[in-house]
């Protein structure tokens, strides 16, 4: 009988602990990029053919805004965002934001 109950408990404990222990594999949303491949006096067509086209739309025709999110294990999710501003045609300013964690 003891025997049962040490079995019985230590099965409880491992189905406890056990979704702590489930591999969970890397997750990656949205668009990889990498600013460095974009320039200033970059027309618009070359910034998509960098980098691909953006999943937001946005109603300005002078913006894109890139996201990527990831997450890897149980490890928080880490955001960051890129916004390529257009002037006359060409890349005016970049301005990218990195880490910001969104849960845990």
């Amino acid at each position: 009988m003891r025997r049962q109950l040490c079995i019985c408990i230590l099965a409880t404990l491992l189905t406890l602990t056990g979704c702590q222990l489930v591999y969970q594999p890397p997750l990656d949303q949205g668009v990889q990029f990498d600013s460095l491949k974009i320039k200033k006096g970059m027309t618009k067509q070359e910034v998509t053919q960098a980098l691909g086209h953006p999943l937001l739309e946005t109603p300005l025709e002078n913006q894109l805004i890139y996201v990527n999110s990831s997450r890897t294990g149980h490890q928080p999710t880490f955001s960051k965002q890129l916004i390529i501003n257009f002037k006359n045609g060409v890349v005016s300013s970049i301005n990218e934001s990195k880490g910001k964690i969104l849960s845990r």
